[in-house]
């Protein structure tokens, strides 16, 4: 029973969640567990349910938020259920919290899954459920809140009458978010991949009209991945618009996407009037190339406002993740360089100038880049002093985020 002394969450009250089990024993128990907690369970039995009630919900105006999928069921059908939320872009963006009655999986159950919200709980007990449950409505809660501020009349991010589906790359969280977030605002269907071989992969299936392609990326970079998509596709559908998105701002930069076969060019941080002209009103050719905002280590508040679409709660969201991200970044920069290993402190030093670039921090965008190049070129002789540099600067913008 749930202790008295224990509040639920305000972003509980009301929330639909949906119960996939086939035992009635222990489907009633989430059931009474889940009513006490002030949400509005519903259960069913079977993946054509499930998938009945996600596509065509009873009440339109309650559409179900999260999908509790009893482990136990991916021995029958529930494979089913991933297997469909996986292929249907209209369902991909409802997350899954897969349970274990037991502390046992079923043999076959899958390793990894985007889908599942946290990896899996197993046992479930009252409260690793509730802190999933916690975790997936304060995402749902921070989208709701964003969506508040982008309808005020003065800020607010029309709808496109040209919906386009999208398949993003990039390897960095915080930009996946900062990109995601702006598109389905806009109106536009987004699905995320984190490398080139998965874009390459995606592209396959033929369902998208856009391709944004982050540049350098693990397993296989955006140049490379353009190139075999564009080899794909000879003899075969119209080309997919692929358009170029990296914190490089060069002319050169721009012309090797042209050369590898992108339509367009954007560089990082961008506004997002030129995001939404470039998917929307394709051209065959890249513009010249944007350059960063100005500033030093110290966040610009306007100016990250207008790079997100003037939402100053994501722009916290952002924040928080920032500061525990950098963090990592900023270890695994130490680590690739006390290893002198030229290609990971390329990779590493990349990934944290497309998180800083956010914030419009040019010395700290520099400096990574300069860090980046000494990787790529091995030339590591003052590579110490570099990495040295990259942290006091990078920890003097955590320390100036503070103040937000």
């Amino acid at each position: 029973m749930q202790n008295v002394n224990e509040k639920n969450p305000a972003n509980f009250h009301g929330q639909r969640v949906l119960i996939v089990d086939n035992n009635a024993t222990n489907a009633l128990e989430l059931h009474e567990r889940l009513s006490q907690w002030s949400l509005s369970p519903t259960v069913v039995s079977s993946a054509a349910a499930c998938l009945s009630e996600l596509r065509h919900p009873r009440d339109p105006s309650l559409a179900i938020k999260v999908v509790l999928l009893v482990a136990t069921m991916l021995e029958r059908d529930g494979r089913e259920v991933l297997d469909h939320l996986q292929r249907e872009p209209s369902l991909a963006s409802v997350p899954v919290i897969l349970v274990s009655p037991i502390d046992r999986p079923p043999e076959d159950e899958p390793a990894t899954s985007s889908l599942i919200h946290p990896p899996r709980l197993k046992p479930v007990s009252p409260k690793t459920l509730r802190e999933a449950l916690e975790s997936v409505f304060s995402v749902s809660l921070t989208n709701d809140s964003v969506s508040n501020v982008l309808a005020s009349p003065v800020t607010s991010i029309a709808p496109t009458t040209h919906p386009r589906t999208i398949l993003l790359a990039d390897d960095v969280v915080v930009n996946q978010r900062v990109i995601t977030k702006l598109l389905e605002q806009r109106g536009h269907r987004v699905t995320v991949v984190g490398n080139g071989r998965e874009a390459v992969e995606y592209s396959q299936t033929g369902q998208y009209d856009v391709i944004l392609m982050e540049i350098q990326m693990p397993v296989l970079d955006g140049f490379l991945a353009t190139r075999e998509i564009r080899e794909r596709e000879q003899g075969n559908a119209p080309p997919v618009q692929i358009i170029a998105l990296t914190a490089d701002v060069l002319e050169r930069d721009r012309q090797q996407c042209i050369a590898a076969g992108m339509d367009d060019f954007i560089a990082k941080p961008f506004v997002p009037e030129r995001l939404f002209e470039a998917i929307e009103h394709p051209v065959s050719a890249a513009p010249a190339a944007q350059t960063p905002h100005n500033g030093s280590t110290e966040f610009d508040f306007d100016a990250v406002l207008k790079n997100t679409g003037h939402a100053p709660s994501f722009v916290r969201e952002l924040i928080k993740m920032f500061q525990t991200e950098s963090v990592r970044q900023l270890d695994a920069i130490r680590d690739a360089v006390a290893a002198r290993d030229a290609q990971q402190i390329q990779a590493t030093a990349h990934i944290l100038k497309g998180s800083v670039s956010l914030f419009g921090a040019k010395a700290c965008i520099e400096a990574a880049l300069k860090l980046e190049k000494m990787g790529e070129h091995d030339e590591l002789c003052q590579v110490d002093q570099q990495c040295q540099h990259v942290c006091d600067l990078t920890e003097a913008l955590r320390e100036s985020l503070k103040e937000f």
